[in-house]
């Protein structure tokens, strides 16, 4: 949105303020809003460089189009511009990466996210599927060897827990139990300060929009 002004760029400045309003990338998240949120970016970048790409072929290629675009400025040559799909001026280098290094950019960081954000989803998937295994086959090794089936195991859980709150002994919070609902606080407090400011910088854009 810095590097030029056209309509290519107010489309990924509505994008930048509807970001707030997304959750962080997480395995559950991917899958609903922030996924398809992502998706979208991609996509409009990808139709972006693609609209770059065939309207430059076309303008090379086919002269009537060049002969009324013009150059220098001509009304034809100023409304593309504005538009963002302008004739590149190819004698300056640095001017056609400002006027094409955003939409690739944006395109190819988006892909990354989306692949990074896949491979997210399914390793921990993955590692659930082998915690899980694996506690079933402990469980059952266990009883297999002491000769005790779970349903007694859960009796005997449940009887201990009665007669701890029977006895008023308060129930005891394991260190692991304790580190997790610190983390999950901790979380927690970091996404509510990641979303207010958020907040503040769609105000700040706003107000230098005015």
């Amino acid at each position: 949105c810095l590097f030029r002004f056209n309509l290519l760029s107010l489309v990924y400045f509505l994008y930048l303020l509807l970001l707030p309003w997304f959750l962080c990338p997480n395995k559950y998240t991917v899958r609903g809003h922030t996924g398809r949120f992502i998706k979208t970016v991609f996509c409009t970048s990808l139709l972006f460089v693609l609209a770059h790409i065939c309207f430059q072929t076309v303008l090379h290629t086919y002269a009537p189009l060049d002969t009324a675009i013009g150059y220098n400025c001509s009304r034809w040559e100023t409304i593309t511009r504005y538009i963002g799909l302008s004739r590149l001026p190819l004698q300056d280098p640095w001017n056609v990466l400002r006027l094409l290094g955003p939409d690739v950019g944006v395109c190819v960081v988006s892909l990354v996210t989306i692949v990074l954000c896949r491979r997210l989803v399914r390793n921990r998937e993955m590692v659930a599927a082998a915690n899980i295994t694996s506690v079933e086959e402990d469980s059952a090794d266990a009883t297999t060897e002491n000769g005790v089936d779970e349903e007694s195991l859960v009796d005997e859980e449940e009887e201990e827990e009665e007669e701890r709150s029977s006895n008023g002994d308060p129930y005891e919070v394991s260190t692991a139990t304790r580190a997790k609902q610190m983390a999950e606080g901790l979380k927690v407090k970091v996404l509510k300060i990641l979303w207010d400011l958020g907040r503040v910088m769609v105000v700040i854009l706003l107000g230098l929009a005015e």
